[in-house]
């Protein structure tokens, strides 16, 4: 029984090593393909082309190549219209752009309002310089014209100096011969009494002498600088029954107090009246350096000839010298 199951092997073999599937050296291996059907073999084969390009172009990143119009690939490389890309898929990269500045509205509207305003200039510069070129070439072919307004012009000019000359001089000699009665100022109104006030300080060398009286004048009726460059600032109270009027007391001078200095800058402070003070006016003008100008003084000032810096006590130190 053994012999026998030795010598069926030995057959098996035998047959084996005669089969024609077994590889013969130097040939080619025989595989699965090789021994199917030829129809079977046809499908394989389309399939796997499929697949191959399928891989190809995901490889060449979807761009049109070689393989995509059934070229052949090279050795792991694909031929993307012109360069070589190698078998693996290329890696993106982004490119980096410089930023891209916009201008806003508001720049816009800027540059076009500039542009606006050039052309303007422009145009009124053009303007400007036509109408003075055809003004010169008027004048001068109308020569006589320019001859007729430089005579009314130096005309012109002359009665205006003439009429100031003679209207200081007026002033001069009147307030040379200015004089008042004290009952003439009690006749006056409130507006005269301080236009009187104010002529004898300009009869006395106050050039800029002004009368400020009235709504808001905070209590500065007559302003003026005398010759030694003193502020004054005057307060006129006018009474028209004179010294028997109402008296004039303290409520006022403070009133008078309280803004002469801090708000005219005054050096020296007068309440005049051509009427009287009560009796605790005097104590209380000596305490705020202020000056009282009652009727027998304002009388000695305004028919004399002597200044009213001349006529107060207590004065203060010019802030020049006088000429």
């Amino acid at each position: 029984m053994a012999s026998c199951l030795l010598a069926f092997s030995l057959a098996l073999c035998s047959l084996a090593s005669r089969s024609p599937c077994s590889p013969v050296e130097g040939s080619p291996p025989v595989t699965v393909h090789a021994i199917l059907p030829p129809r079977a073999r046809a499908r394989r084969r389309a399939g796997a082309v499929r697949g191959t390009r399928t891989r190809q172009g995901r490889a060449c990143g979807g761009r049109p190549c070689a393989h995509a119009r059934g070229g052949d690939s090279g050795a792991g490389t694909h031929r993307v219209e012109g360069e070589q890309v190698s078998g693996r898929r290329p890696v993106r990269r982004s490119v980096r752009r410089a930023p891209v500045r916009r201008r806003g509205r508001r720049t816009k509207r800027r540059g076009r309002r500039q542009e606006e305003k050039l052309i303007v200039a422009l145009a009124v510069a053009v303007l400007g310089v036509g109408l003075v070129v055809a003004v010169v070439q008027w004048l001068l072919a109308h020569w006589w014209v320019l001859a007729l307004a430089a005579v009314l012009g130096a005309g012109t000019g002359a009665l205006w100096w003439g009429q100031r000359l003679r209207r200081r001089r007026w002033e001069a000699a009147r307030a040379q011969g200015l004089r008042y009665q004290v009952a003439q100022l009690d006749a006056l109104d409130h507006a005269a009494f301080e236009q009187a006030v104010r002529d004898l300080m300009f009869r006395d060398g106050c050039r800029d002498a002004v009368r400020t009286g009235g709504r808001g004048d905070r209590g500065a009726d007559v302003i003026a600088t005398d010759p030694a460059g003193r502020r004054w600032v005057i307060q006129c109270k006018h009474r028209r029954d004179g010294a028997a009027g109402s008296a004039i007391g303290t409520p006022d001078l403070q009133r008078l107090n309280g803004t002469a200095r801090p708000v005219h800058g005054a050096d020296v402070v007068v309440m005049l009246t051509n009427g009287r003070f009560t009796r605790d006016a005097g104590p209380f003008s000596e305490d705020t350096r202020m000056h009282l100008v009652d009727r027998q003084l304002l009388a000695r000032w305004a028919a004399g000839s002597w200044p009213l810096w001349d006529l107060l006590p207590r004065v203060p130190q010019p802030r020049r010298p006088r000429r």
